[in-house]
Order: structure tokens, then C-alpha cells, then sequence
């Protein structure tokens, strides 16, 4: 993670850093991101950047979790108070938004694809953190939801929460898979690809099954 040194630095010069970074491992794999070229685009020596940095792979893991929050903030941005406390609107709304969110930042989007789907040094500590950082949203939205009356007030929502978001993340597959992309080509295509009624569709069917459950309605009754 960053030292206090990049921290202490101007706000604009840190930023541009962050915008060079965020460009050169959205646009190579991690083995092929070079961080000459990043120093040589900042206009700084190789040696600034480690004092900034431990490594390369520091950085990138930085990034990581820079973008991941910055489209996470996207999905925020939908208050519970908005869907009058309803969780499977607010939940059915926010994977909605985490397409738009990828259409209105391409370049976090293709990094954050690339760092789950390419082969790298960190991909198993990437998804345990993507677990529980995913988790923790969840959890907060079951809370909001069983204050609001909409949820079983027994739910235990850590538990419920981490069930929740490896669902939705086993979905990002499938959706890859039902539109004909590779896992390659999703990490790097056009975000407007899975802006589609189809993808719009499997939202509506996870909601459903979370909703409704699986058994059929005669089974319910």
C-alpha cells in the first residue's frame, strides 16, 4: 500500500500519477504493465515512485482497490431511503448501475476485469479481498433492509451478505458466457457490451430466485 510519502503529495501531482497508473494496467496484462513508462509519462524518476511504492505489484494492488472503491461509490450513490427500504429493488437497481458504472468509467472497469480474469501473482489475494469487501456492502444493504421491515428480522446479515455476493459474483460469468465472450474478451471489450435486455433479463431472474426462492408456488403454499 502507499507510504505517508504519497500521501503528502500535492493533490494534482498524486492524481495525475493515479490517472497514468489506472491507463497503463488497464491497457496491459500485469506482466506486460512497465513501470518506466509510467515514470517516463509523470515526468518522475523510477526511484520517486519507490519511495512511493514498494514494487510494481504494490502499486498495481493499489490500483486495484482504488478503482474497485471509486465504482463501489457509483452503487452508493443509490440510497436505501430511494426504494423506500425495499432490498430487492435497491439490490435490482444496483446491478443495473454496476453496468452504467463501467459504461461511465471504461478504464476502472478494464483493469478491475483484467485483475480477476488474467493470470498475476495476486489473483488469490484480489478475490479474498473482493469477497469481503463485496460482503460488507451486502451485509450493510440486509441491515438497512431489516430495519425497514422488508427482511426477516432473524437474518443473519454477515452470513447473508457473503452468500449474496458470491451469488452475484458467480453471475458475471454467465452473463460473459450467454453474450458469447471469452473471459479475455470481457476483460477487455467495450463496456456497452453488457448493456443489453438480455443481461437486464438475468438481473430480473436473480431477483427473482432471492425473492421468491426456488421451489415452485404450489410448494410455497
Amino acid at each position: 500500500m502507499p507510504t505517508q510519502t504519497f500521501w503528502n503529495l500535492p493533490a494534482p501531482k498524486r492524481e495525475g500519477l493515479i490517472a497514468i497508473a489506472l491507463e497503463e494496467f488497464a491497457d496491459n496484462e500485469y506482466a506486460g504493465a512497465s513501470v518506466s513508462r509510467i515514470v517516463a509519462r509523470a515526468g518522475i524518476a523510477k526511484g520517486s515512485l519507490y519511495q512511493y511504492f514498494a514494487d510494481k505489484g504494490d502499486l498495481f494492488l493499489f490500483m486495484v482497490e482504488h478503482v474497485g472503491q471509486q465504482l463501489l461509490e457509483r452503487l452508493r450513490g443509490l440510497e436505501p431511503e430511494a426504494t423506500g427500504g425495499d432490498f430487492f429493488e435497491l439490490l435490482r437497481r444496483q446491478m443495473s448501475a454496476s453496468t452504467r458504472a463501467a459504461l461511465l468509467l471504461p478504464l476502472h472497469s478494464r483493469l478491475l476485469r483484467r485483475a480477476y480474469v488474467e493470470q498475476h501473482p495476486f489473483r488469490e489475494e484480489l478475490e479474498r479481498r473482493g469477497q469481503a469487501a463485496s460482503g460488507g456492502h451486502f451485509r450493510l444493504l440486509i441491515e438497512h433492509g431489516i430495519a425497514a421491515g422488508t427482511l426477516a428480522p432473524d437474518l443473519d446479515p454477515e452470513l447473508a451478505g457473503a452468500l449474496i455476493g458470491a451469488m452475484l459474483n458467480g453471475v458475471g460469468p454467465l452473463v460473459t458466457a450467454r453474450l458469447g465472450l471469452s473471459a479475455e474478451a470481457a476483460a477487455l471489450g467495450d463496456p456497452a457490451s453488457f448493456d443489453r435486455p438480455e443481461v437486464e433479463q438475468i438481473f430480473d431472474t436473480v431477483i427473482r430466485i432471492l425473492k421468491r426462492g426456488l421451489l415452485a408456488e404450489r410448494e410455497q403454499a
